[in-house]
């Protein structure tokens, strides 16, 4: 799965210029201040334009409406305030040479838009939008050092889309969208970081949301939470630096993905419910991933070894699940645990003929079924694979470890490693090749 992260961000929304009831102002010079009242129903044109000093504008409308305001040069805030449906709000701060900036926008009704594009210093930006089909991005950097970001977006209903691109220094990016059918997206490179994606969590059978998160250059953190309906789809991709990144999804059909790639990485995959899909790739050393599945026919695919010393945690409960595990690199530790009936395991370790070209050496794999019948563990680790410790403990009835790439369950190939096998119960089937030197298996049922 991979979402397209990137929104036009480029404040040409398409609309209609209202020629009638336009109001228009240009203040030059210092001390600024400038109130628009537009209250009775449009359509109304308001265009505001600062340059120099301390800059204020305030707009209010009753729509359809239009209002654009732009203030160039240090204090800078926008205030623009529109009811009804079909309004567009742009507010373009401190596009020369940048300075305090701000932009707070409130629209309620239907199908309204906002463009913030905050450059450089302070930034910041709130934006609200209550109702249905809404869109908006934000815009924060590209001048005067970027500075210290923020961008608080709440979108209240079904069917908004919203995109924030932040670049520089200090960066804050948090979107709530309350309802079914909305489309979030953040966007942040250089420096520190932080990108927060709720979409109806606290709405009960809010629907069919998609959220995705790009963070690349060292502070980095991102946790999405989506709602408690069905079909809500999660990209995060975290490239460089700090990371950590949690997504929690409560409901059914869901699906997350987050891909890490440099340093210190963190995932962690939360899902509740049923016919849920979660990837986790991540690319270098020492990362640290946890996947959690509560719930029936569940699917997980972890690509978190592709480097070495990683620690993996991988969690399911109930009937159905399948996991799984591409172990690529060394001396990473794996845990795979799961609870119910009819769930399957599956590794794929490969070495040195394979991309990429790596060992599969010194790995711990752990792998515990428990509870009713019908479990299934098959896999291979080959090419070379050396010095690798596997346990299987199977619990129940009807289990096996059987199947996979060869038709033997479990093959290994290389030398000096360790394969347990423990099934207790009845009806259990067990097979393992091992092909190289100084290696041992161990099968016991009882």
């Amino acid at each position: 799965m991979r979402i397209l992260l990137t929104l036009a961000v480029g404040f040409g929304l398409v609309g209609t210029v209202h020629a009638q009831n336009n109001a228009s102002t240009t203040q030059s010079g210092t001390g600024h201040a400038i109130l628009i009242v537009q209250d009775s129903p449009g359509p109304f044109g308001a265009v505001v334009t600062q340059t120099g000093a301390d800059n204020l504008a305030d707009i209010f409308q009753v729509g359809p409406n239009q209002a654009t305001v732009e203030e160039g040069g240090t204090g800078n805030t926008a205030l623009i305030t529109q009811d009804g449906s079909g309004n567009e709000a742009f507010a373009f701060l401190a596009t020369v040479l940048g300075e305090g900036n701000d932009a707070l926008i409130d629209q309620v009704g239907t199908a309204n838009s906002a463009g913030v594009f905050n450059e450089g210093v302070n930034n910041d930006s709130y934006v609200t939008q209550t109702g249905s089909g809404h869109y908006g991005d934000v815009l924060g950097g590209f001048g005067a050092a970027d500075a210290n970001s923020l961008a608080v977006i709440v979108q209240d209903g079904d069917g908004h889309v919203f995109g924030v691109t932040q670049r520089g220094e200090g960066q804050l990016s948090t979107i709530d969208q309350d309802g079914s059918d909305n489309l979030a997206a953040s966007d942040q490179r250089d420096e520190a970081h932080t990108s927060t994606i709720d979409q109806g969590v606290s709405v009960v059978g809010a629907t069919d949301s998609i959220a995705g998160v790009t963070q690349e250059g060292v502070g980095q953190v991102a946790s999405v939470t989506q709602g408690q309906g069905d079909g809500s789809r999660t990209d995060v991709l975290q490239m460089g630096d700090g990371g950590l990144s949690m997504v929690l999804q409560t409901g059914s059909a869901h699906g997350a993905d987050v891909t890490q790639n440099g340093v210190g990485n963190v995932a962690d995959i939360v899902q509740s419910g049923d016919d849920q899909t979660a990837s986790i790739k991540q690319v270098g050393d020492r990362n640290a991933s946890t996947l959690t599945q509560w719930g029936a026919d569940n699917r997980a695919v972890d690509r978190t070894s592709r480097g070495n010393d990683n620690t993996l945690t991988i969690t399911q409960t109930d009937s159905g699940n399948r996991a799984v595990y591409k172990v690529w690199g060394d001396r990473n530790v794996a845990t795979i645990h799961q609870s119910g009936t009819d769930n399957e395991v599956s590794l794929d370790g490969r070495g040195t003929p394979t991309v990429p070209v790596i060992g599969v050496n010194d790995n711990t794999i752990t792998i515990t079924q428990f509870g009713g019948g019908g479990h299934l563990v098959e896999g291979i680790l080959a090419d070379a694979a050396s010095g690798n410790t596997i346990s299987i403990i199977q619990d129940g009835s009807g289990h096996a470890v059987t199947g996979g790439a060869f038709g033997t369950g479990l093959y290994v190939a290389g030398d000096d490693n360790t394969a347990t096998i423990t099934q207790t119960g009845t009806g259990h089937t067990a097979n393992v090749s091992m092909l190289g030197d100084g290696n041992t298996a161990t099968i016991t049922q009882n």
